[in-house]
């Protein structure tokens, strides 16, 4: 079996992506062609450990992914997270 080395950015995005809630798991599984055990434990990471759970080694070199919040805190991430999705159930609802 060929074992597939993952970005931090890549990690980070499906780990968001899946708490988000907007897609299902298949649907996030096709979308960035990883297994669905990594996206579960991509997401404990990031609910766990905020976005230092992917920082760079040198965590002086971040993505622009993983600073997008603005914070490493996990319960901020999630606060986020949870905004995000109203605002996307906001949109939805007034395209109907």
């Amino acid at each position: 079996m060929i074992r597939h080395h993952h970005s931090n950015e890549l990690k980070f995005k499906v780990a968001r992506e899946a708490l988000r809630g907007d897609l299902s798991l298949a649907e996030i599984v096709t979308k960035y062609g990883v297994n669905e055990s990594l996206v579960y434990r991509w997401k404990k990471q990031l609910l766990e450990q905020g976005a230092e759970a992917f920082a760079e080694e040198d965590s002086s070199h971040r993505t622009d992914a993983l600073t997008a919040h603005g914070s490493d805190n996990p319960q901020a991430i999630q606060e986020q997270l949870k905004l995000e999705k109203v605002d996307a159930e906001k949109a939805r609802s007034k395209a109907e």
